[in-house]
């Protein structure tokens, strides 16, 4: 009987293992090296983007009427598609060239979260009331509307003659400085690629001759145009991101 030898052959088995391995090795280094290891930079992360909107202040460019007239009793009605609408407190004594800054309770335009206090559902501010911005943020797009008003008397009838901070309405007697709509939508909010980036904008609202209907032309007649022109300033930052939803 002639004996034969089994040296160098390989079983069928282990044969396709082997090219299943080497498949497997392949595989691997077709996919970008980036997308096998996930960063540890804490403010990297992989949800959805979140961010948070607030009104920081103005500048008066122009107050109301001739300079020597008397100073603007400045407040704000600034509402948001993402969170409440918030009526500021009034700001006295503003003449061209004055900025004023708003309290955090009266900055937020994201989502609002209570720090002490027992306050009205309905709006957000009270005087016995601190609030800030919720850090869980919005996502995009964020719509934001803002109004500029000049106090100019009192109707008895409307609570803002009685109480500083009143509901999300003015007062008929006031004057509208100027608004803006803008909406900040997610490829424009993409630009803050970490959690902590930030950016700030601003609005001039009203203008030379004052607020002017859409499509109206400013004329200067035989006056020099008084305003009032305002800038508002906003700061749109990105928190942290919400945790993705993993189903099963």
């Amino acid at each position: 009987m002639t004996a034969h030898s089994r040296r160098g052959k390989v079983p069928a088995r282990w044969a396709a293992l082997a090219i299943g391995l080497l498949a497997a090795a392949l595989s691997l280094t077709a996919v970008p090296a980036d997308a096998l290891v996930r960063p540890t930079d804490p403010s990297q992360s992989f949800g959805e983007p979140r961010y948070t909107v607030e009104v920081l202040g103005f500048t008066a460019l122009d107050e109301s009427g001739a300079d020597w007239s008397g100073s603007d009793e400045v407040f704000g009605l600034f509402s948001s598609t993402r969170g409440y609408s918030v009526r500021t407190k009034k700001q006295g004594d503003v003449d061209s060239g004055n900025s004023r800054a708003f309290a955090s309770q009266e900055r937020c335009l994201t989502r609002q979260r209570v720090l002490s206090g027992s306050p009205d559902r309905s709006w957000l501010i009270a005087p016995d009331t601190r609030w800030d911005c919720d850090p869980r943020g919005a996502p995009a797009p964020i719509g934001l509307r803002l109004e500029l008003f000049e106090d100019d008397g009192c109707n008895p009838f409307f609570p803002s003659c009685f109480n500083t901070y009143s509901p999300p309405v003015r007062d008929p007697a006031d004057d509208l400085i100027g608004r803006v709509e803008r909406t900040f939508d997610a490829s424009e909010l993409a630009r803050l690629r970490r959690v902590g980036d930030a950016f700030t904008t601003s609005f001039v609202l009203g203008g030379p001759c004052g607020y002017q209907p859409p499509n109206h032309v400013c004329g200067t007649g035989w006056l020099t145009p008084t305003g009032p022109e305002y800038r508002l300033f906003i700061i749109v930052r990105r928190v942290e991101d919400a945790r993705p939803v993993v189903t099963r």
